[in-house]
């Protein structure tokens, strides 16, 4: 008789991770409350979609600095056209993680490996995650995706490694128009502080009410 092959342990866990993550919904609402990962990241970006030109040098930047697999992307252009000839225009929206203060893809996790870091950003611990996928899902912005060389849930972070040695992330120093800005809530007297006083600012989807902190000048 054939015996059929054991599952791998990620497999295992990633099944037993939904079932778990269905049961969670059942919980009590002070478990629920505490799970939410409600917060405000220390790191954010301002994107100028006025400067944006579709070049996609920072995808390319991104996928290089972090080894993402082919297929993939922790960051992406976006690309409309309004209007109708002769005046028919062309806008292009940088899209990544939106690191909302009220982001569902943390209370999803069965294993809590998407979670708040030392400063406040909506990070993923690579080892506890299971590939369940619901984090992917849950998030509305498509930010999130399932590696499947790592077998886990990623993302982008901000460069986390890059910040660590006082690098800006790897798509805005590549940036040929300088679309992306990034810096630290409350700094001032910078590029980052002067965009981020604009009155005018935007986020994605905000009926959503993900609070996002990426925001958008001329969306």
């Amino acid at each position: 008789m054939e015996t059929k092959p054991a599952i791998s342990r990620r497999s295992f866990f990633r099944i037993a991770g939904c079932t778990i993550a269905a049961g969670a919904a059942l919980g009590s609402a002070a478990a629920a409350t505490k799970s939410k990962g409600q917060g405000t990241p220390s790191y954010t970006m301002v994107m100028d979609a006025r400067k944006c030109i579709g070049c996609m040098a920072c995808v390319a930047a991104c996928k290089a600095e972090h080894g993402i697999p082919l297929g993939f992307s922790r960051t992406r252009v976006d690309d409309s056209e309004k209007g109708a000839y002769p005046n028919a225009h062309r806008f292009f929206t940088a899209q990544l993680c939106n690191q909302c203060e009220n982001p569902p893809c943390i209370p999803v996790c069965p294993v809590d490996a998407t979670f708040r870091d030392p400063d406040g950003l909506v990070a993923i611990d690579q080892n506890k995650c299971i590939a369940c996928g619901l984090c992917v899902g849950a998030c509305p912005y498509g930010a999130r995706y399932i590696n499947p060389i790592a077998e886990c849930a990623d993302k982008c972070d901000l460069c986390a490694g890059r910040r660590q040695q006082g690098l800006q992330p790897a798509c805005v120093e590549v940036c040929p128009t300088r679309a992306r800005i990034f810096g630290k809530v409350g700094e001032q007297g910078t590029a980052f502080a002067r965009l981020s006083a604009r009155k005018d600012l935007k986020v994605l989807k905000p009926e959503l009410k993900t609070r996002p902190t990426v925001k958008y000048v001329g969306l």
